[in-house]
């Protein structure tokens, strides 16, 4: 197979026929220089069975299989990670290619402008009404419809794909050109001669899950673009309320925040904390108020109310927060200005030219003596730094009590930080501190919201002084190929750990969804049992007047037909009581 440039992804579940005519369609009008990536979402039709044969008569074509339908934003940004080649292609298996170089006329339009960032189809959908409802007006074009529209790969490695807040589908598209029009990239709608077969995939699902889901996530968008809808700019005010004495998820805030400013780099965003030491010159932070200083909320497009009391135990924080926010976090370690900390802080209990090494390991720990004594055979200063107050306040050495900001301060200073999961060691990932981190036995370090991808060293407590001796003198082969081993298997468990939330969050609204059809139905019936109650209590009184009516309709028969046969008798009573007197 030759150089690669155009990476076609294409999400399938059943309609075997529509799949097989638009990779026909495919063959018959693209290059050689292409190649496929089929995600098929648990389809039941034989579509399974056609992919696996097409994949190996095609080597261009790779298969990704889902065991269930995992939606329409997930499988296209699985299949990015996988993409080769220059151009990233977003294809609907129900759109049907009829021009010929059709690959090449999209990827010409971005030699033509440097800005743009999405290219896609006229005739579609392109526009958005007053409630982000999607509208055809060719003339005003807001988004690119997802159904066939391609993005420069790096590009979309650099600033994401679909945000997967949007379940299933619906409003992914429109948010994706959104994100990078807000970032000053620029969209593009082009002609070329195609068949769209509308709903082809949505057809095939329940009806009343897809109105839930279509649902759910016009409330999702409509939270996060409401501003946009209003004023059709992507300037604006935001107020962000994160009011805790964790600092530890505080700490977490300051990722959201950074995530929130990438996507929105024209909006001004405000904060209220208790905690304004956490966020001194934070880069996305415009204004930081006290509790008791808040702002008039009228002056702002949006108010986020971050609630800590409602993050389910053994989620991420992070992560958490992030769903409040209707923001896709990327990285787990918190943001902090270094300069902010050298300017204001000074550390007269770190001498210059000494390598410290922080460790924030209790005293009363069982390896306490001896981790410290292996630090100080590496050739590193070790420096106590005690966590006080649930991180409200720190010691250093056991000397008097330090905030927040003095405590970062010495971290950045350091060489290195030994220690459980906390404020310190967060720090320490936020400042690019080399960290050994120190687990107890069943601990789940993604719970904790550890970034790996910054965590030098990861450790559980049983045989800890052996694997730290290993580490702090650079011998030990095998503790780095379990280091190795480790770390790419918590990036999958990290990964595997984000599908599963979903799906726990899907099959949790589904159950919801259920119990509220039960209630429904349960209602339904108890409607009818009093509508049934009534019939029959008509009925019965119907009855009753009938029987009354047969009853009065007797009695005047029976009148009727006895009446002249009593005159009969009457008369000829009469007749021979004359006679007997004559």
């Amino acid at each position: 197979m030759g150089n690669i440039r155009y990476s076609i992804s294409i999400v399938v579940l059943n309609n075997l026929d529509i799949t097989k005519k638009c990779l026909q369609l495919i063959e018959a009008n693209s290059g050689p220089d292409y190649e496929l990536i089929i995600s098929d979402n648990g389809s039941v039709d034989g579509t399974a069975e056609f992919l696996r044969d097409y994949s190996l008569c095609h080597a261009n074509c790779k298969i990704i299989s889902y065991a269930y339908n995992t939606g329409f934003g997930h499988p296209h940004n699985q299949a990015l990670l996988e993409a080769r080649g220059e151009y990233f292609v977003v294809l609907n298996n129900d759109i049907f290619i009829h021009e010929s170089g059709w690959l090449e006329k999209l990827s010409r339009c971005f030699d033509e402008n440097a800005r743009l960032a999405i290219v896609g189809f006229t005739g579609g959908y392109s526009a958005l009404d007053d409630i982000g409802h999607g509208v055809k007006e060719p003339a005003r074009g807001e988004y690119i419809q997802a159904s066939c529209l391609m993005i420069p790969r790096r590009m979309a490695d650099s600033f994401g794909l679909f945000a997967e807040e949007y379940e299933l589908a619906y409003w992914e598209d429109v948010d994706l050109s959104l994100r990078y029009r807000q970032m000053g990239f620029d969209i593009q709608l082009v002609s070329c001669l195609h068949e769209h077969i509308d709903n082809a995939t949505s057809a095939t699902i329940d009806k009343v899950l897809l109105s839930r889901v279509r649902a759910r996530n016009h409330k999702t968008f409509q939270k996060r673009w409401s501003g946009y809808l209003e004023k059709r700019s992507f300037t604006g005010r935001v107020l962000i309320c994160a009011v805790t004495d964790s600092l530890d998820s505080l700490l977490a805030v300051t990722t959201v925040l950074q995530r929130l400013k990438d996507e929105q780099l024209l909006v001004n965003f405000d904060l209220i904390t208790n905690h304004p030491e956490v966020f001194l010159l934070h880069p996305a932070v415009d204004a930081c108020f006290l509790p008791n200083e808040v702002p008039d909320h009228e002056g702002y497009d949006r108010i986020i109310d971050l609630d800590f009391s409602s993050i389910p135990p053994g989620q991420p924080v992070v992560l958490a927060l992030a769903e409040q926010a209707v923001v896709t976090i990327t990285r787990l370690f918190p943001v902090l200005h270094l300069d902010s900390l050298k300017q204001t802080i000074a550390t007269p209990f770190l001498v210059p030219g000494k390598e410290y090494a922080v460790l924030t390991v209790s005293c009363e720990d069982e390896h306490f003596e001896q981790i410290k004594a292996l630090v100080a055979e590496a050739g590193y200063e070790p420096v106590i730094v005690e966590v006080l107050d649930d991180g409200a306040a720190y010691s250093i050495d056991n000397g008097e009590r330090v905030d927040f900001r003095a405590m970062a301060a010495a971290v950045s200073t350091s060489r290195l930080l030994i220690g459980p999961s906390g404020v310190p060691l967060k720090v320490a990932q936020a400042l690019g501190v080399p960290v050994i981190a120190i687990f107890r036995q069943g601990e789940d370090p993604l719970a904790l919201g550890i970034d790996f991808a910054r965590a030098s060293w990861i450790f559980a407590r049983s045989d800890l002084p052996r694997q730290l001796e290993d580490v702090l003198n650079e011998e030990g082969d095998r503790a780095e190929a379990e280091l190795a081993y480790l770390q790419k298997s918590i990036l999958q468990r990290m990964a595997d750990y984000n599908a599963l939330w979903l799906g726990y969050r899907g099959q949790t609204e589904r159950i919801e969804q259920i119990a509220q059809e039960y209630a429904e139905l349960e209602n339904q019936f108890r409607c009818k049992s009093l509508e049934y109650d009534e019939i029959i209590a008509r009925q019965e009184q119907v009855i009753a007047e009938y029987d009354h009516k047969i009853s009065a309709l007797e009695n005047s028969l029976i009148w009727r037909v006895t009446s002249p046969i009593r005159r009969m008798i009457d008369f000829m009573l009469n007749q021979f009581r004359g006679n007997s007197c004559g």
